[in-house]
């Protein structure tokens, strides 16, 4: 049997490598200044994620199709903080709006993942839709909304997004925008039943 020194250091490293790849896929927004280079072969993965439900930091998951490196788009926060923006009125909703840069390539949304304190709720089954990210365009993915029983849609809601996301980033103005669901689309129970647990 192994000692309670070695057992108490493997469980610690195994900690630090699963905290190590959360912190490496956990993609924040680009800032308001963001500019499409001519040599960099990246784009926007771009869309909202609104909830009737608590408060919390809500995550839509993504996946390299080539690579398998995981990406997280997320709104709100895990814990109740005084700069926290939980509801804002430009989606008149609890939630927010994401763009994050990706590599050029195709991608893949796999599930969602909702993190409360030190609970960590994700959903079991894959959501499957397949995106792809151009150089200098944008993908918009859609509204990833939670309403106040869990049920989970995606949707689109390019209407009232894409003028909220432009005006955060004025470089989209200008940009090509690629649309991923079509118009007026819901998909309801995405990423079927969910798991809860302390992490």
């Amino acid at each position: 049997l192994p000692s309670a020194k070695a057992f108490r250091n493997s469980t610690m490293r195994h900690l630090l490598v699963g905290l190590a790849a959360f912190l490496l896929t956990a993609c924040a927004s680009v800032s308001s200044d963001y500019r499409f280079l001519d040599d960099k072969p990246v784009g926007l993965a771009t869309g909202s994620i609104t909830f009737e439900s608590a408060i919390g930091q809500y995550v839509l998951v993504a996946r390299g199709v080539a690579d398998g490196k995981q990406f997280r788009f997320r709104v709100g926060d895990s814990v109740w903080s005084p700069f926290s923006r939980w509801f804002d009125p430009d989606l008149d909703s609890r939630g927010g709006t994401y763009a994050v840069e990706l590599s050029v390539g195709r991608y893949q949304l796999i599930r969602w993942e909702v993190l409360q304190g030190s609970r960590r709720t994700v959903s079991t089954q894959p959501i499957g839709v397949t995106f792809y990210i151009e150089q200098g365009k944008a993908t918009y993915l859609g509204n990833l909304h939670f309403d106040q029983h869990w049920l989970v849609s995606l949707r689109d809601r390019a209407s009232r997004d894409l003028p909220v996301v432009k005006e955060r980033i004025p470089a989209l103005h200008g940009a090509p925008m690629e649309v991923v669901l079509d118009k007026g689309a819901e998909i309801k129970g995405v990423g079927g039943p969910y798991l809860s647990g302390l992490w």
